[in-house]
Parts: structure tokens; C-alpha cells; sequence
């Protein structure tokens, strides 16, 4: 389980940007796991209620216990930063969970629109699962994070996120920052063919200052990836694995300063559209079928600035591919009965099923006729997922084409395939494991090493203990949020039974902590340093050596400790 939520960014990623924690911290609050009968709201009135006299925040980091789930109605935040994050996992119990927020049941039976909406401050989210389904499995949370307020920062690392009905991220301001790191997103869906999305922010807001999304996996839902109308100063999205997407990808036709890297895309756009939704435009695309990389001009005062040489967009060595069955739904004629337009009976017609390309014609056109964009080594190949359940691509399929013959759903937000049916409960381990085998992929990289979400293929991320992949190398990772305040997480791995010590020292060589020392197995550990002595007393602002010793060989490290 620990796997899944590994903080682990492996070597082979090629770019690094910190992601900052708030640094005003004074203390981190274990929030408690009520265990009686009504435990519904111990989260929010623990924060709620965690002020000083001033109306401060009393603590800046609330850390939740694993193996708990935690009820939550909604929280409106406003005049702090909210730090919520996940007990360290134990590298030594392989079925200890992380904690789990749950959307609770309201007192009339309904539940909260958003896990967490900001009106002011910022949002750090770490090692915590979010799972959107009522305990009741009846209802379903529309998103985890909606970001009011104009300079906003998201940050959201380790997490796992499924069941939510509209947006897992949906900032809805100014000038945003989102940064989302090694995070799992799955089966967020309405019943509609178009409500579900990994981030999006609403189409008539101002522009992202950044988006940088690294290391993640977002499989088995609705659609949407990016949700943008106006170019963002700086976007990453880069090694992250996507498949089985119903809806458009990247519905963000004015994007710029954008890289798109080292990807996997798997059965994108599996809605499709049709030769009459073609002929009568589709806003805000006019004129060709959708595609996974679909850009637009940028023809309109708001776009003027990047529609010239300055437009800065990249993609390159990503991998891209639609299994036979999608490819067959895409070459489909349907019959669709719609009310007439004298409301005076039904309209009978036939309509050709269109699938979407990687780029459409005028994408390609205007990365040929732009000199700031650049389009290399991009390659249509199947990556042999070790396990993608077909019945999660066959809903989608019946479900759009339910959509398509009368333009209307049942409405039934629980399309998604879930292995026991019980969608109250997150399955673990998962039904998938996007690890693969298609050697060209496992090179087709930037930098010649694996594409996608790098976790699936260093083991850290796995739906079976026995599919874990041991690390090849004794290897000492730099620490996880460097500088930190008040804990920072230190991964190592061990490609063989070793007797191992890693200690803190302090810049005159005096031993701070040993966090840990004995015989271990191989494999990948993480464990968090939360600024103590070996005496328990808290250690000042400053830098600090940690090193790994196996006995014959050692690794060593800086780390700063700020307050």
C-alpha cells in the first residue's frame, strides 16, 4: 500500500522545481481519529478550532493518521494555509494504508459540493487518499480543491484521488500557481459525457501563473486533463501516464510557454465526436476533428501577446496510442433519434462516428509556421500495460454510445468499473498497473529512459507486491521538501539485504539522529525527519548532512531546516 503513495522522485526525471511548504510553521498538529459513533466533522473542527487568542492559526501543518478514515464536511478557508498531510508510511508493514478523507454525510442526507474551498492562503496536500464517495455509496463529491482567490498556490504530492463527480483541481482565479507531483487520479466522473477532470479552471477565468504537473497517473475517467482558455506564463506537464480518457485532453486551445514531454497517452478522446457535431463546430474548435494535442490561434486582444514568436510550446518524446476496440468504436455508424425541431415527434438520422488524432491539420500547421513551437520524437506505440482492465473501457464505450442515440444519459454517476462493485470503500491494491513491457518506450524518454509515470516502472507504484521491481542500485535520495519546515521526508533503496544506519549530523560532524539502523530487505524506504534530536528536542535553523551506510559503501547529503 505504502507504494502507491510513494513521495519518490526516481533519478531518471529530468526536471526538479521546488515545490514550497509553508514556511511560517511553528508546529505540526497529529489530528485525532474519533472512534465513537458520530465521528462526522472531527477534521474540520479540528482545524476550524485550532487558533490562538489573535484568530491565528496555532499550527501550520495537520498531520492524519494512517490506517483512518476521516469524515469531512466541507472547509471554507479563509486567512490561512491549509498543510494537510499523511502519516510517514512504515517501510516495514507492506499493508499499513495511508489516511483516507471521505465525504461525509450531511445531517439531510446530502453531502458537501467541495472537500475544501480557499477563499485566501494556500494548499499543501500529502500522502492522504480523497475519496469523493459517501460511505453510503449513493453520492459523490463534485472536487478536492477549489482556489478562489487571485495568486493562489496548490500544491499536491503522494496523494490518491478517485469518485469525484466534477473536478479533482479546480482552481478558479488569477494568476494561479498548481503544482501536482506523484498522485494517482481515477474514476472521476458525473454520469454526463462531459462533467470530470483532473484540473480545470473555469473558462472565462484569467490566466495560470504555473502548472507543473510531474510524475502522475490519471486513468479511467470522464475527461479533461487541462481545462484553460487563456495561456499560462509557465506549464510543465511532463512523465505522466494517461488511458482511458472519455472527453477532450487538453481543452486549453490558447495554450503557451507550454512543455509537454514524456508522456503516455492510452485511449484518449474515446467519446469521439461526430460528422455532424464536425459540420456545425464545436466550440471553441471550428473547423477539424478533436485531437490530443489540439491547439487554436490566438486571434482575440486577450491572446494577442502570444500569438506570434513568443507562443513557446514544446512537445516531444511522447508516446501515443488507441487499442482495436476503440479504434472499431471510431469507425462506427449510428442511428440517432432526437425530438424534431417542431417538437412535434421524433428525428431519425444516421451519423458517422469520427475518432481523434494525435494532432489535427491545423495543429500541425501551426507548429510548422511558428518558430517558438516545436513538435520531436513524439511515437504512436502500445506499451504493453502489465494490467488495464478492459471493463472500465468498454463503460465508457456503452456509456457514450448510450449518449450518442438520443443525445441524453441515464444520469448514473457509477459508470465506472470497480472490481467488487463497492464504491464506498477505495480498492487497494488497485485494479491497474501501468508498468509495461514495449522496450521502445522503456527508451523513448528525453533523456533515453522509460515515458510515463516513472513510479510504475521503478516499483514504487505497483497493483501487486509480487510485480515490485527491487531497485537495481544502493541509492540515497535527495530529501522531500528541501528546505523544509517542520518535517521533510529522506528515501533511500537497498538492491540487496543490507545492514544499514542512516543518521543526521550537523555541519560540525556531531551526530544529530539516527533515524534508523539495522538488517533490512531490499527495496525502496522513505522516513520522515521532523527536526528532533536523539533526545526528542528540536534542532535549530541551519544545514544538515544525513547519510546512508551499508557498511562498505556510504551516501551522503545536505538538507536546511528552516523556521
Amino acid at each position: 500500500m505504502n507504494k502507491l503513495l510513494s513521495r519518490l522522485i526516481t533519478a531518471t526525471v529530468v526536471v526538479v522545481m521546488f515545490i514550497p511548504l509553508n514556511l511560517q510553521a511553528q508546529d505540526t498538529l497529529l489530528v485525532p481519529h474519533m472512534v465513537d459513533s458520530s465521528p462526522v466533522g472531527a477534521l474540520n473542527a479540528t482545524i476550524v478550532g485550532d487558533t490562538t487568542t489573535t484568530g491565528a492559526q496555532a499550527h501550520s501543518v495537520y498531520q492524519l493518521e494512517n490506517d483512518k478514515i476521516y469524515l469531512m464536511n466541507a472547509i471554507l478557508m479563509s486567512d490561512y494555509d491549509l498543510n494537510l498531510v499523511g502519516e510517514a508510511p512504515d517501510p516495514n508493514d507492506a499493508a499499513s494504508k495511508p489516511p483516507v478523507i471521505q465525504a461525509a454525510i450531511l445531517d439531510d442526507g446530502s453531502r458537501q459540493g467541495t472537500f475544501i474551498s480557499a477563499t485566501s492562503g494556500n494548499v499543501t496536500l500529502r500522502g492522504i487518499v480523497f475519496n469523493g464517495n459517501t460511505p453510503d455509496g449513493l453520492q459523490r463529491v463534485n472536487e478536492v480543491v477549489k482556489l478562489l482567490a487571485d495568486g493562489q498556490r496548490l500544491t499536491v504530492d503522494g496523494c490518491h484521488v478517485e469518485g469525484m463527480s466534477g473536478n479533482s483541481f479546480n482552481p478558479q482565479a488569477d494568476m494561479m500557481k498548481v503544482y501536482i507531483t506523484n498522485t494517482v487520479v481515477r474514476g472521476v466522473n458525473s454520469g454526463d459525457i462531459f462533467s470530470g477532470a483532473f484540473n480545470r479552471t473555469h473558462w472565462a477565468a484569467g490566466q495560470y501563473d504555473t502548472m507543473f504537473v510531474q510524475n502522475c497517473t490519471y486513468i479511467n475517467s470522464s475527461a479533461y486533463a487541462w481545462v484553460n482558455a487563456k495561456p499560462s506564463n509557465y506549464a510543465l506537464w511532463d512523465h505522466n501516464t494517461f488511458a482511458n480518457i472519455n472527453g477532450d485532453f487538453f481543452f486549453a486551445p490558447g495554450m503557451a510557454n507550454t512543455t509537454i514531454s514524456n508522456n503516455i497517452f492510452y485511449n484518449i478522446q474515446i467519446f469521439g465526436q461526430t460528422s455532424t457535431e464536425l459540420g456545425n463546430g464545436w466550440f471553441p474548435f471550428r473547423d477539424q476533428p478533436h485531437s490530443v494535442i489540439d491547439l487554436d490561434t490566438l486571434n482575440s486582444a486577450d491572446w494577442a501577446a502570444y500569438s506570434g514568436s513568443n507562443r513557446n510550446i514544446h512537445v516531444k518524446n511522447n508516446v501515443y496510442f488507441n487499442d482495436s476496440v476503440v479504434e472499431a468504436w471510431w469507425n462506427d455508424t449510428l442511428t440517432v433519434t432526437v425530438p424534431n425541431s417542431a417538437g412535434t415527434g421524433d428525428s431519425t438520422y444516421l451519423d458517422t462516428l469520427i475518432g481523434g488524432p494525435w494532432m489535427n491539420e491545423r495543429t500541425v500547421a501551426l507548429f510548422a509556421s511558428n518558430s517558438s513551437m516545436s513538435e520531436s520524437n513524439n511515437q504512436s506505440l502500445d506499451p504493453g500495460f502489465t494490467s488495464l482492465p478492459d471493463a472500465f473501457r468498454d463503460s465508457l464505450i456503452a456509456h457514450s454510445l448510450d449518449y450518442r442515440e438520443d443525445r441524453a444519459t441515464t444520469g448514473n454517476v457509477f459508470w465506472q468499473h470497480e472490481a467488487d462493485g463497492n464504491f464506498a470503500v477505495v480498492q487497494y491494491p488497485m485494479a491497474e498497473d501501468m508498468s509495461y513491457t514495449n522496450a521502445a518506450a522503456m527508451t523513448a524518454s528525453t533523456n533515453g529512459g522509460p515515458v510515463g509515470d516513472l513510479r510504475w516502472m521503478d516499483g514504487t507504484l505497483s497493483s501487486k507486491e509480487d510485480n515490485k521491481v527491487l531497485p537495481k542500485d544502493f541509492t540515497l535520495h535527495q530529501n522531500y521538501p528541501n528546505p523544509f519546515n517542520p518535517t521533510t521526508d529522506i528515501s533511500f533503496t537497498l538492491n540487496k539485504e543490507s545492514e544499514v544506519t542512516l543518521t543526521i549530523f550537523n555541519m560540525l560532524g556531531q551526530q544529530v539522529k539516527e533515524l534508523t539502523s539495522g538488517l533490512k530487505p531490499a527495496g525502496n524506504y522513505t522516513l520522515q525527519w521532523n527536526g528532533s534530536d536523539n533526545m526528542g528536542a528540536r534542532v535549530s535553523s541551519g544545514i544538515y548532512l544525513y547519510t546512508l551506510n551499508n557498511g562498505s559503501r556510504s551516501h551522503t547529503k545536505k538538507m536546511v531546516l528552516m523556521k
